[in-house]
């Protein structure tokens, strides 16, 4: 498979916003960024961190319950998921 163009890469980023180690994710999302990947982040709970998650996404959301989570999904066209651990 040929490498996906600029703007072609989704990231969907679920975190309650808590850094646990490490330092900002400035660099990373810079990285990302830089190589035209669509990053969307999720705050997953009512206590997520929306400040720590904006960093990441500007337009994050908290998602509190299962129907908000699967919402988000709702009609979207997979395609050929891939997916990282």
């Amino acid at each position: 498979a040929s490498p996906a163009r600029p703007g072609e890469e989704n990231l969907i980023f679920l975190s309650d916003g808590m850094n646990n180690t490490g330092g900002s994710p400035a660099d990373e999302v810079a990285t990302l960024n830089d190589r035209g990947v669509n990053i969307q982040a999720f705050g997953i709970g009512a206590n997520a961190s929306l400040p720590s998650l904006r960093l990441i996404d500007p337009e994050t959301r908290i998602l509190t319950t299962t129907d908000e989570f699967l919402g988000v999904f709702k009609g979207l066209d997979v395609g050929s998921l891939g997916y990282a651990e």
